[in-house]
């Protein structure tokens, strides 16, 4: 794919925190799991909303393997942007953090920069945001959602793994 130059093929590489990725599977493979329940809200649904407030906390995240866990995950995420620059891949690295959770427009600008689409000038947040069709449905705070916050803290204190805390 790297060698064709009919179409340009672009790759969006999007990597997220490895321990938010971790609590959103724990909470999706059972914590909060319910028929009608979905993963994501939509806009506005305030009882969809309201009840993820009510079951999207109280997560106790497994601790003894974590750190094994989380190194896998980066290791993972090293490997693929190492085989997209091995392959001569044209691609960007965005991080789910910076385009969601932060009111922060510079990630959002990097891929309308890198595709060559879309207002690059003067684009807000708010103007991205209104395009959303789902809503947030948990706080962005580790300490709201896990029931062993104190436990993961201590097990990640010192490592390389500390930083993805919030």
């Amino acid at each position: 794919m790297a060698n064709r130059t009919q179409p340009i093929i672009r790759f969006i590489f999007l990597t997220r925190n490895g321990l938010d990725r971790a609590i959103s599977n724990k909470k999706h493979e059972g914590h909060i799991r319910s028929p009608d329940l979905p993963a994501h809200c939509a806009k506005n649904d305030t009882d969809c909303l309201s009840k993820h407030a009510r079951l999207g906390s109280g997560v106790e995240l497994p601790t003894e393997d974590l750190v094994h866990h989380l190194r896998e995950a980066q290791r993972k995420d090293d490997y693929v942007e190492a085989t997209l620059k091995s392959v001569g891949a044209n691609y960007v690295r965005v991080s789910f953090e910076r385009l969601y959770d932060q009111e922060d427009i510079d990630e959002w600008k990097k891929i309308l920069r890198f595709l060559g689409r879309g207002p690059m000038n003067n684009l807000t947040i708010s103007q991205v945001r209104d395009t959303f069709s789902i809503q947030r449905t948990s706080s962005r705070s580790h300490k709201d959602i896990l029931s062993n916050y104190l436990e993961v803290k201590e097990v990640l204190k010192g490592t390389e793994l500390e930083s993805l805390l919030t």
